[in-house]
């Protein structure tokens, strides 16, 4: 056991393992028990515990389950989850976003292991029927996914078809399946799918006349699904991101709790926004704000609290649109009912502007961000509580000064390219 002077170690949580020499290691949890050969390349990704990564194998924003084997050479990408005792074989390139089970209730052709598989399928749905296979039996495989010497098949959610014994009896025709690509993908969004079901179902509507629900009123559809694929149900991740900030000691360094976040992001499918307005949560409820606070008092302390979270906002904001959610966060904490002392203090004039420029001043949110924040929110009108807030004074004040900045600096990039066009 233990790791290998040669291999490096960068940003990462380590059990008690062994790694080869010559491995790369950055930001990622490794369980107890875990093996890497020589070269393993594993980069913002969690091996579990048990599981065995080969030599020269490449492992990036993935998660390696208990008991999983990545053989030799092997590259599996972004978004895949090698499930419990999966194997992919050697050289084996997996799709991005797989999700590999070792269980036959899931199939990639979305059907269940046939009964000459050696695997109990006799439609028994009490708790003993736990999806075991029978003793000496192979575990369903995908050998072209997989490969030749790889274990495991695709896991894939599907809507029921028309043959499900439980579709329903109104006539209506269920949803087609989603196709395994769609379905296997941890970042796959229902929406697209619940759109193209309105447009059939709005079709089948305009030819008989008749609308699919039970009690004769007109149906608009299927409702998009609040169950993310890859989330656990009923789940509130934004809550559960500022309790994970809130537990993180104030002294412990802030790269530990970056991994945590990304860990938690990763398990639940949530997106980085969900961790920014967490943690931009978590700051308020560290603040302990009374309701009177004067503005000056509380940026004072917003300050305080960027030198040690601004790596966080630095790390898990990367476009513009990301950055635009943390100006979405800091509405939700001002506007909250009811309204506690955050919101009281946050929501007065001149805070949110000043709350607002400190993030500017610090790079933690860019022009092109804040600008496209208040785009939209100048498209909605001020007649919510969120449209008041942009519509302060102060919080004007600052993005007129902003938008002359933005426009200063296009006309001197503007004026230095016909400088260099007349000097050709």
């Amino acid at each position: 056991g233990g790791v290998s002077r040669s291999a490096q170690m960068r940003e990462s949580v380590v059990g008690r393992c062994t790694v080869g020499p010559h491995c790369d290691v950055r930001g990622s949890v490794l369980g107890h028990g875990v093996v890497l050969g020589a070269g393993v390349a594993l980069v913002d990704s969690h091996v579990w515990d048990g599981a065995t990564i080969g030599d020269g194998a490449t492992v990036t924003d993935a998660v390696v389950c208990d008991g999983a084997t990545v053989k030799a050479g092997a590259v599996v990408p972004r978004g895949c989850v090698v499930g419990r005792n999966c194997v992919v074989g050697a050289g084996v390139r997996l799709p991005e976003c797989a999700r590999l089970t070792c269980s036959p209730a899931y199939r990639a052709d979305g059907a269940c292991a046939d009964d000459d598989d050696g695997w109990d399928d006799d439609g028994d749905t009490s708790d003993d029927s736990d999806d075991t296979p029978v003793a000496g039996a192979a575990p369903p495989t995908d050998h072209d996914v997989v490969g030749p010497d790889g274990v495991g098949c695709r896991y894939v959610c599907y809507a029921p078809d028309a043959s499900d014994d439980d579709s329903d009896d109104d006539g209506c025709d269920a949803l087609p399946r989603l196709s395994s690509v769609e379905a296997q993908s941890l970042g796959y969004d229902l929406q697209q799918h619940y759109a193209d079901a309105d447009a059939l179902l709005a079709e089948r509507e305009e030819d008989d006349g008749f609308s699919c629900t039970s009690d004769g009123s007109v149906s608009s559809g299927y409702e998009p699904a609040p169950l993310i694929i890859g989330r656990t149900e009923g789940v509130d991740v934004v809550a559960e991101f500022c309790a994970i900030c809130l537990e993180s000691e104030i002294d412990a360094p802030v790269d530990n709790l970056a991994i945590e976040l990304n860990s938690y992001k990763f398990s639940q499918n949530a997106s980085y926004t969900d961790v920014i307005e967490g943690v931009v949560r978590a700051i308020f409820v560290r603040m302990e704000l009374a309701g009177d606070v004067a503005a000056p008092a509380l940026v004072g302390r917003w300050r305080k609290q960027l030198d040690y979270w601004g790596p966080i906002f630095t790390r898990f904001c990367h476009s513009p649109e990301e950055e635009a959610a943390t100006l979405v966060a800091l509405e939700r904490v001002a506007t909250r009912v009811p309204a506690d002392g955050a919101a009281a203090a946050l929501s007065r004039a001149p805070a949110f502007r000043f709350v607002l420029q400190t993030l500017h001043d610090r790079d933690l949110v860019g022009e092109e961000g804040i600008l496209a924040w208040a785009a939209e929110r100048k498209r909605e009108g001020g007649c919510t509580p969120r449209g008041a807030l942009f519509a302060q004074g102060p919080t004007q004040d600052f993005l007129a000064w902003l938008e002359e900045s933005e426009e200063e600096t296009s006309d001197e990039e503007g004026d230095s390219t016909d400088d260099e066009e007349d000097s050709e």
